[in-house]
């Protein structure tokens, strides 16, 4: 049978020519190169408009704090960081640019981490001067700097009418005078006459000048009415000494000169009742200006005019970081090398501080309360005596008293030796009290030692403090046999369900490999339990605190009451920090021979019966109602000695410092913050990071370079290669 073509083709493909192959070939390539432009075009858009960035150090030293990422998390306002740094003298300040470039990384950070709220920008004072004077413009319309610059403005105000008054009194008395001195020869010998001419003609004088500084200062294009209102009250007060000393003289004295005509008697005696009208309204502008606090305003003017600043704009305030707030001077004095930045980069501190200090609303009175010894917060130098001080006189807490400053707290001490009553802190919405021993550390041996007790009264006056305020954080401690048991004991377990075993002292050791069965303590010289040993658990106030490094001083262990209670209490205790099963860690029930016995004979020590074995708490919460309290098992952890201790190390910048206890000083801020119900605000509050963030790729050749392979090179090996193999193919 005949079988047609199409027949013997029926169910099989189409043959396609050789030049159908090259087109269908040819497009496949043009179109894999477009789509490999597009996505690498997607790419670059991408990484410019969404600026996601990840942190791979194991340090975290080019990330922002969790801490402050929760902070920009929870804004509810619109925040504007605006950096004004300039390195035009570069040349002359070496590290003005590497500072510039740090500031610009860091404010990236905050965009990315803070969007849609925080907006960020650099700006140069030289090629951006008009934007830098917009940006002080806005500062000076912010609603809080204009309600502090209105009475300022009404005192200016009412200024005029005033001076046009003693400038009319001036021009008459001067008037007089010159008429009564022609007419007696006898009055013109008088030396207090002459001196009242002058000081007269010098009112008129200054009288004319502040006129024109007001009318300067108001037309200013930034009006500066601090300073105008400073020179009407100079001026005002030279005006009210100099009458009331003309007055005052020419009634007592002037009026019963010998041989001076009734004339000049008369004139002398009646000039306290020509000047009385005009001292009367002077005065009364002198007291309206004596309430004038400098405005805000012309304080951040002020720190933007010297360069290197950060401003921190809200709708409704503002503040300006200058350049020592951003990039203070390390507290360890250890020399820096020539090639190191002598200062340290505190940015994310500032920032952070002003962000907080801008947008929360209601702020907490930390109260600090000793009895007697020395004041924890601020230097005592009413008792230095610089002939036999080697040092100046330090506060052990001041450091700590700064971070809270920074965190929006108000902080106060309470000696209850000497006040009867707490304090109550101006502006203060509610008040924690941070209760220590009696006796509080001394770090002045040349101090006398203040008696280990309280009253009953005074500790009753504290217990009825802390329960109206209903916030308290209390520091324990280990107490040496001579100073007795802990002053709240009791308090603690009837009221709290805690117990303080203050009189077992924790060390944490390292057997002898020498001596088998003895035990050496790991801290000889400091009895420190470290996070190396402890740990804090996922109590809100711990939580944050896990990878980093702390360590409290001379701990005793805590106990949890609730636990054991038979009867409901309505207290709620919880575990912060404990020291979980570990033999190489025990309370000692009695140190003191413990050290004395063994450990001074070089024989090492072992657990015994009456010691407390791990695992035990260090740390606790407790809460009854809407009443809060935290008791943490060691006095000085946050004092300067501890939480700003530092160490140094070799990194890539050099030799810099970094924190040894970062968790010290954060575990006390945490605590304040749990206690106000604040517990999203736990994560708040920048620190330093323990080694400096890395440097910024920088524009140049190898940015460049990146570029122009990732846009043309690239994309031009894809086609290449594709032409090749349709080349091929056509073959």
């Amino acid at each position: 049978m005949a079988v047609t073509a199409s027949a013997r083709n029926a169910g099989n493909p189409p043959i396609v020519g050789a030049g159908e192959r090259r087109l269908v070939y040819g497009l496949n390539v043009a179109l894999t190169s477009v789509l490999a432009l597009l996505a690498v075009a997607l790419a670059i858009w991408a990484a410019g408009r969404f600026d996601r960035r990840s942190d791979w150090s194991g340090s975290g030293a080019n990330s922002l704090s969790p801490r402050t990422v929760k902070l920009l998390r929870s804004l509810d306002e619109d925040v504007k960081i605006t950096a004004v740094y300039s390195t035009a003298l570069k040349e002359v300040r070496k590290f003005d640019e590497s500072r510039r470039n740090r500031v610009d990384d860091l404010l990236g950070l905050y965009e990315g981490a803070g969007r849609p709220r925080i907006t960020a920008r650099m700006l140069d004072p030289r090629r951006d001067e008009p934007r830098v004077r917009d940006l002080l413009r806005s500062i000076l319309d912010k609603p809080a700097h204009r309600e502090q610059i209105a009475p300022h403005r009404a005192a200016l105000e009412a200024f005029p009418p005033i001076n046009q008054e003693i400038i009319d009194l001036i021009q008459a008395e001067r008037g007089e005078i010159e008429q009564l001195l022609k007419a007696d020869t006898a009055l013109a010998r008088v030396n207090q006459i002459v001196a009242i001419r002058v000081g007269l003609d010098r009112l008129l004088k200054d009288a004319g000048s502040t006129a024109t500084a007001i009318q300067r200062a108001q037309e200013s294009d930034l009006p500066r009415f601090g300073e105008a209102t400073a020179v009407v009250r100079d001026f005002l007060s030279a005006v009210q000494t100099t009458l009331q000393q003309v007055g005052g003289w020419a009634a007592a004295n002037g009026a019963s000169l010998p041989g001076i005509s009734p004339e000049s008697k008369a004139f002398l005696a009646h000039r306290q009742d020509v000047y009385a009208p005009l001292l009367k309204r002077v005065g009364d502008l002198l007291a309206q200006l004596s309430l004038l606090e400098p405005p805000k305003f012309e304080e951040l003017t002020e720190k933007l005019d010297r360069g290197q600043a950060i401003v921190v704009e809200t709708p409704g305030a503002a503040e300006v970081l200058s350049f020592e707030d951003v990039w203070p001077f390390p507290a360890s004095e250890r020399p820096t090398p020539p090639d190191v930045d002598p200062r340290q980069f505190a940015g994310e501190q500032a920032i952070s501080s002003a962000i907080l200090r801008l947008t929360q609303k209601e702020r907490t009175a930390v109260i600090f309360v000793r009895a007697g010894g020395e004041p924890l917060l601020r230097p005592d130098f009413s008792n230095m005596n610089p002939m036999m001080m080697q040092q100046m006189p330090r506060a052990p807490f001041g450091g700590l008293a700064e971070q809270l400053a920074q965190q929006n707290f108000i902080t106060a001490e309470w000696d209850v030796s000497a006040e009867p009553g707490p304090p109550a802190p101006e502006g203060a919405a509610r008040t924690i009290y941070v209760v220590f021993p009696p006796a509080p550390p001394r770090q002045n041996p040349m101090m006398p030692m203040s008696p280990r007790g309280l009253t009953d009264e005074q500790k009753l006056a504290i217990e009825n403090a802390v329960e109206t305020s209903g916030k308290a954080v209390f520091l324990a401690g280990w107490s040496t046999p001579n100073t007795g048991r802990y002053a709240f004991e009791d308090y603690l377990r009837s009221t709290w369900q805690i117990g303080v075993k203050s009189d077992f002292l924790v060390v944490e050791y390292v057997p002898r490999a020498d001596k088998p069965g003895r035990w050496w303590p790991m801290h000889r010289d400091l009895p420190l339990i470290t996070t190396d040993v402890s740990r804090f658990t996922d109590h809100p106030i711990g939580r944050p605190l896990q990878s980093q490094p702390g360590a409290l001083y001379m701990v005793c262990p805590l106990e949890n009451l609730a636990l054991a209670a038979t009867q409901p209490t309505g207290v709620e205790v919880a575990v912060i920090a404990e020291i979980p099963r570990n033999e190489n860690c025990w309370a000692s029930a009695d140190f003191m021979r413990v050290f004395q016995e063994e450990l001074q004979t070089s024989l090492g020590t072992f657990a015994r019966p009456e010691d407390l074995p791990t695992p035990f708490p260090i740390a606790l919460s407790a809460q009854r109602g809407d009443r809060r309290i935290v008791v943490i098992a060691s006095e000085r952890f946050a004092s300067d000695d501890f939480a700003m201790a530092t160490g140094i190390r070799l990194t890539t910048a050099g030799l810099v410092t970094y924190p040894l206890y970062p968790a010290n000083s954060d575990l006390f801020i945490n605590a304040l913050h749990w206690l106000t119900g604040d517990a999203d605000r736990i994560a708040v509050g920048a620190r330093s990071g323990d080694v400096p963030r890395l440097d910024r790729l920088k524009p140049g050749p190898m940015v460049t370079a990146w570029r122009i392979f990732l846009v043309g090179i690239w994309p031009g090996m894809v086609l290449l290669i594709g032409g090749s193999v349709w080349m091929l193919r056509r073959r």
